[in-house]
């Protein structure tokens, strides 16, 4: 079974982290870990650190913008011009819009159907 890490906060309270197998600490708190600490730190802040240029900025007015601007994506991510993880966002973020645009394509056309059949007399 887990035991609670035993280290003990500046006001008392205790940490309520899960202790590693085989000590009284959490990863956070083990004394013998803070070299591996500082170096995950370290190697973190040169992860966020990595290139993230900024495209170009594109509007976004029809699903061929989308499309333009999901290609000029593609390309920077291939050529390591753009993280990864940007992309991923941009690619994200073009789907909602291509389904916001798609609905709004759909309401224009039942809006304009219910129109012509309230002139019909077809529609109560």
């Amino acid at each position: 079974m887990s035991k609670p890490c035993t280290f003990r906060k500046l006001n008392g309270n205790q940490c309520r982290a899960i202790a590693m197998t085989g000590y009284d600490y959490c990863y956070f708190h083990a004394p013998d870990k803070q070299p591996d600490r500082i170096k995950a730190a370290q190697r973190g802040g040169q992860a966020n650190g990595k290139n993230t240029s900024v495209m170009p900025y594109r509007e976004i007015n029809s699903p061929q913008d989308v499309m333009h601007l999901l290609g000029e994506t593609i390309n920077s991510i291939r050529s390591g011009e753009l993280e990864l993880k940007v992309g991923t966002q941009i690619g994200y973020l073009s789907n909602i819009w291509l389904n916001a645009y798609e609905v709004s394509v759909l309401e224009q056309r039942v809006s304009a159907m219910a129109e012509v059949l309230a002139q019909k007399g077809l529609l109560t």
